[in-house]
């Protein structure tokens, strides 16, 4: 079935949708667009997973790595889970306290609001 990446901005955040079912192929693309979008001057960058059927353990490893990259370059990459098996999934391996999450958009308002460097919408 594979992923599908779509590139957004809501308030001048930079949102990155996965809707899908992860495969180990997916994860160098989801790696190579998260890595993409800390270069830019967006000081925090949205992952939505709401749309994800299926998170494997390729995909929290390659998630652990971005979060890394976006800590080293002072920028912040929050995770937007709804409650369901992959918040679980979060919660149960411990990175529920490693990460940031957000229950809805709404709370992208709290703090600074930066310029989003990007076009309305990238999709691959």
């Amino acid at each position: 079935m594979g992923v599908h990446i779509e590139l957004t901005a809501w308030r001048q955040t930079p949102v990155l949708r996965a809707e899908g079912r992860s495969s180990s192929s997916d994860v160098l693309v989801l790696s190579s667009k998260l890595e993409s979008i800390a270069k830019r001057s967006a000081k925090r960058v949205v992952l939505d997973l709401s749309g994800m059927l299926f998170i494997d353990s390729n995909w929290l490893g390659m998630l652990i790595g971005c979060e890394k990259i976006y800590r080293a370059n002072g920028k912040e990459l929050v995770f937007f889970v709804p409650p369901g098996p992959n918040r679980e999934l979060f919660r149960d391996t411990g990175l529920e306290r490693v990460f940031r999450f957000i229950e809805s958009r709404e709370e992208l308002e709290e703090g600074e609001d930066t310029p989003c460097p990007l076009p309305p919408t990238i999709r691959s």
